[in-house]
């Protein structure tokens, strides 16, 4: 997945630099890092990401209302 995949992966999504920090649990700076291009992401990160474009929400997903 490129940077520009995962920054658009992101918006599609309607997250947050932040929430989607959250989700993926890495920092913002390396999230922006890597949609940036300047880091690329491990393995278990974009097959997090990928869940998520398939429809997989967790309890603590970012607008369902449940405390994080």
């Amino acid at each position: 997945m490129t940077s520009s995949e995962i920054a658009a992966a992101r918006t599609a999504l309607g997250l947050t630099q932040e929430d989607m920090a959250k989700m993926l649990d890495i920092g913002t700076h390396s999230l922006s890092r890597i949609e940036c291009g300047g880091h690329k992401p491990k393995g278990a990160i974009v097959r997090l990401l990928v869940a998520y474009l398939e429809g997989y929400r967790p309890r603590d997903w970012p607008g369902k209302g449940n405390k994080r």
